[in-house]
C-alpha cells in the first residue's frame, strides 16, 4: 500500500481537507493523520494532492507530511487486527 501521512506532533496538526487527483478523499486531523492512496503498492503511480485548511483560525501551520510504501500483516487474536509496517518513507514538504 502507499499512504499518505500528516506527521506534524498532535498539537500541531491543523484540520484538513485532503484531495487526491482532484477528488476528496478525507478529512485530516490529529486523529486521523493516514490516508490509504493505493493498495497496489505501486510506488510509480502519480498524484496529484491539495490540502485545504477546514478551520477558521489565522494560526499558520507547517505541515510535515510523508509517503509510506507499507506491507499490511494481520494478526489473529480474539478479532483480527490489521498491522501496518512501514517499508519506505519519502518525506514531502508543501
Amino acid at each position: 500500500m502507499i499512504v499518505f501521512s500528516l506527521d506534524n506532533e498532535p498539537n500541531e496538526c491543523p484540520k484538513l481537507s485532503l484531495y487526491i487527483n482532484g477528488k476528496l478523499q478525507q478529512s485530516i486531523d490529529d486523529k486521523h493523520r493516514e490516508c490509504v492512496l493505493s493498495t497496489s503498492g505501486n510506488v510509480e503511480e502519480e498524484y496529484i494532492i491539495f490540502l485545504s485548511s477546514t478551520t477558521d483560525s489565522s494560526r499558520k501551520y507547517r505541515i510535515l507530511a510523508s509517503f509510506k510504501a507499507v506491507e499490511l500483516k494481520v494478526e489473529k487474536h480474539n478479532h483480527e487486527l490489521a498491522l501496518h509496517r512501514a517499508l519506505k518513507k519519502v518525506a514531502c514538504f508543501f
